[in-house]
């Protein structure tokens, strides 16, 4: 370099020497640059593997040490003439160039799609934004937790008041309305006493209702709210709703008037309870919201093209009155709870529980409130019912009048054990039974009542569960636990009106379950299916009924004179009926099933159609008695086969 002779080569540096110098330096400085830039590249793809391009950076790292191979031998033929050297490096260069060049093309989509900074931290401050609305909802969720436990706990504190309040409400009702039963079949009470307990029964079975609608009100609040179907009558239901709600809507000038079609059945399977609470609430407001006029309650069966009606046909009811109606507005919210239309508000009374109550009733019942309302004409709301058709309940005598007398002739003493810690209440039950027939013992809590199970061995026990000293569930348990008490019946007697006592008490042991207050209807009709007893029935005034009988009296059919316009039917007419037959009449007469002794008088042969004139009078003036006596005095003449009836 520093001579003034240089080797000939392509490059015209003008033979300078301080311009070959700076060639010089400047490849090498560049080759230097190069050759470290690769090894960065490098060093960087080791420490970063998670990086998605470092075959990308390995080729860029490739590249540039091609071109700092050149540069070096740019200052390498200045003294020796390798040029096919130089450009075979250099075309080496120049592939990996271009192949670079092509796969950054091919990245670099993928190289826009990744975030930039200001998105990153714009991302990052999502993130952070996220979490802390996920702390916030941690701590909300940590509080609702909270709440609902405490909500849960005031719930079971709501649930053990109301059972607790139900129970002391339903102990002294149990007693009035019992009572009350007892002293109506007293002979010697006028008329217009027996219509003051009538009274005092009929408020008494509204308080007893209107306990009832809170319990269901807390269950609706609850979701506890289920579905109780039973057979019952539902003109008796429709009857008693009339005499309840006549006397309120005479006071107030109104004509209130029933309609049940012909067609519609009189015995249905379907929650009673719940169609009645719903009628009543719908009767009450007609009648509360109506100032002239009437109000109507309209029972149809509906029109069905199948042949589902003649088991399950599908009733129509229909409130309708002649009050200020409902603005169209008002109707959208009528059955939210605690919504009360202008005319209520106005009114100042009600809850604007009833009408919710009541759409939530008719719809788990299956059916469907529809309101019909012009302001200033009145409103009608009506709702379609599925039931199914039943027979006549087996108490078809105590439903039309008539209650158990006494124990039908010709059975074993049937001995009964009545635990019960309240004395107003034992008292009754005693007397209800002892009246009846039966043998009856007393006892005053669970541990006293194990004692005389022990040693009187009674048919059946009724057993109150809350008792002092040991309750009912306890002594259930202890008499259920002898070989001998398997075959004993307990029927629990509780005054606890939620359907999950009922499963608890009958997994104690118990045969059966009656809730306080008890109808006697009802009790000896529990007894009868356990224990098998047959009753003769008759008018609630008749002297069996009295207080003071504690035992059965011998039966004495009517005088004959009592019976002039009824001509006695003769021994012969009888005898000439089958073994079976009579035997069959007799038991219906027992019952009082009167609808059972109608079929058996259809098998009368026309020939004797003067007998079943003559039985069918005395049928209809309830001389079922004097059935019973005739039936067991007459000669048994011939025997046939069985008609089939009374299976």
């Amino acid at each position: 370099m520093f001579t003034e002779t240089f080797i000939p080569h392509g490059h015209c540096y003008l033979w300078k020497p301080d311009l070959v110098g700076l060639h010089i330096v400047s490849d090498a400085l560049i080759a230097i640059a190069y050759y470290s830039i690769p090894l960065t590249l490098i060093y960087f793809v080791q420490k970063r593997q998670d990086i998605p391009f470092n075959r990308i950076f390995l080729l860029f790292g490739a590249f540039i040490i091609s071109c700092g191979t050149t540069h070096l031998l740019e200052i390498w033929t200045l003294w020796h003439p390798v040029y096919w050297l130089s450009g075979v490096t250099k075309l080496g260069t120049a592939a990996i160039s271009i192949y670079t060049a092509i796969a950054l093309v091919k990245l670099l989509p993928v190289a826009m799609a990744i975030p930039s900074a200001a998105q990153l931290e714009a991302v990052n401050d999502e993130i952070r934004e996220r979490q802390r609305v996920e702390a916030e909802l941690k701590q909300k969720n940590l509080a609702l937790e909270q709440a609902k436990l405490e909500a849960d706990l005031a719930n079971r504190a709501k649930s053990e008041f109301l059972a607790n309040m139900t129970h002391e409400l339903r102990t002294p009702l149990n007693a009035i309305l019992g009572f009350t039963e007892l002293l109506t079949c007293n002979s010697n009470l006028t008329a217009d006493q027996h219509e003051q307990l009538r009274i005092i029964d009929r408020s008494g079975e509204h308080l007893l209702a209107l306990i009832n609608d809170v319990l269901e009100m807390s269950k609706i609040e609850a979701g506890m709210a289920a579905l109780n179907p039973n057979s019952f009558d539902l003109h008796s239901l429709i009857v008693a709703l009339e005499e309840m709600l006549q006397l309120k809507a005479e006071s107030k000038g109104l004509q209130f008037v029933t309609a049940i079609a012909s067609n519609v059945p009189q015995y249905v399977q379907a929650d009673e309870n719940k169609l009645r609470q719903v009628l009543l609430n719908l009767l009450s407001n007609a009648i509360k919201f109506t100032a002239v006029g009437s109000v109507a309650l309209r029972v149809t069966t509906q029109a069905q093209h199948d042949d589902s009606s003649v088991t399950a046909p599908i009733l129509h009811f229909e409130v309708m009155d002649t009050g200020p109606g409902i603005a169209p507005h008002e109707v959208e919210t009528l059955f939210n709870p605690f919504v009360q239309t202008e005319a209520g508000r106005r009114s100042q009374e009600g809850t604007g529980l009833g009408l919710a109550i009541s759409h939530r009733f008719v719809e788990m019942m299956g059916g469907k409130l529809v309101v019909d309302s012009r302001l200033g004409e009145g409103t009608a709301i009506a709702f379609d019912l599925p039931v199914k058709l039943v027979a006549a309940p087996h108490n078809l005598a105590s439903q039309s009048g008539e209650r158990a007398i006494g124990l039908a002739p010709g059975q074993p003493t049937c001995r009964v054990l009545v635990i019960e810690d309240r004395w107003e209440n034992r008292n009754l039950l005693v007397r209800m039974l002892r009246q009846v027939g039966f043998e009856v013992l007393e006892a005053n809590d669970g541990q006293e009542g194990v004692l005389l199970w022990q040693n009187w061995e009674p048919h059946l026990v009724l057993m109150d569960m809350r008792m002092p000293i040991m309750d009912g569930y306890e002594a259930t348990r202890r008499i259920k636990a002898y070989p001998k008490g398997q075959s004993t019946v307990v029927i629990a007697i509780t005054a606890s009106a939620f359907d999950e006592e009922r499963a608890k008490i009958m997994a104690t042991g118990c045969d059966d379950f009656v809730r306080k207050p008890i109808r006697e209807a009802l009790l000896l009709g529990k007894i009868a299916q356990h224990l098998g007893v047959r009753y003769f029935y008759g008018s609630s005034n008749q002297s069996l009924c009295s207080a003071q009988s504690h035992s059965p009296k011998p039966f004495h059919p009517p005088e004959i004179g009592q019976l002039a316009t009824i001509e006695i039917p003769k021994h012969e007419a009888l005898s000439a009926m089958p073994l079976l037959w009579l035997k069959q009449l007799n038991e219906a007469a027992l019952r009082g099933d009167r609808q059972q002794i109608y079929t058996l008088l259809d098998y009368i042969p026309d020939p004797n159609s003067a007998l079943k004139s003559t039985l069918t009078a005395l049928v209809e003036n309830l001389y079922l008695d004097l059935i019973v006596s005739l039936t067991q005095s007459a000669p048994y003449g011939s025997q046939c086969p069985d008609p089939g009836i009374a299976r």
